[in-house]
């Protein structure tokens, strides 16, 4: 009885292993086409991000109609970014993911918060 009841939680814990979804690991480096939804009298802005990395440093600028800047105290790990941009005295701060050629995130400010996604180029 103590082997079958082995058996059955060695079967039940190799499918709950097997459902573990993979992580999968993204090359943050390139250039990315953006899109920031919902931003009060701009409406939705497409633009880009172009990471670069030199050594264990990156740098990220970023571009669209309104004009390009490079994003400041920007740490990349573990397929997660962060950073910030002051616009006019306003701080922008950008938390995101990079997941295979895709990039999720939000920006927050003293005016809200906005969703940012992206498709790597």
């Amino acid at each position: 009885m103590k082997i079958y009841l082995s058996l059955i939680s060695c079967l039940i814990m190799g499918i709950t292993l097997s459902a573990t979804p993979e992580v999968v690991s993204s090359d943050p480096v390139g250039t990315w086409s953006t899109l920031v939804k919902g931003v009060p009298d701009m409406g939705d802005i497409k633009g880009t991000m172009t990471i670069s990395k030199s050594g264990n440093s990156f740098s990220v600028m970023l571009a669209s109609d309104a004009g390009s800047a490079p994003l400041s105290n920007v740490q990349i790990k573990d397929n997660k970014i962060t950073g910030q941009i002051d616009i006019q005295g306003v701080i922008l701060k950008l938390s995101g993911t990079f997941t295979n050629n895709e990039f999720k995130g939000r920006w927050e400010s003293e005016f809200g918060v906005f969703t940012i996604t992206g498709q790597k180029q």
